[in-house]
């Protein structure tokens, strides 16, 4: 098995899924649906579009910790 990419943000995730709420014209959501693992909200705004955001790596996110190994 092989890294394809290291990611330093959830925008980077193919997991991260941007949300619009239709009802509200400028919210929108970023969601973690990683398979098999719950599914959960990882930023929200009121104001725009939250892919103009860095979102950072939450706590609970379900992919492996990157450690660099020494050279």
């Amino acid at each position: 098995m092989k890294i394809a990419k290291v990611i330093s943000e959830c925008n980077e995730c193919e997991f991260c899924v941007i949300a619009d709420n239709r009802r509200e014209s400028k919210s929108s959501f970023a969601i973690c649906m990683f398979p098999n693992a719950p599914h959960f909200l990882i930023a929200e705004s009121q104001t725009g579009d939250i892919s103009q955001h860095t979102l950072t790596i939450p706590d609970n996110c379900p992919l492996e910790d990157y450690k660099e190994t020494p050279k």
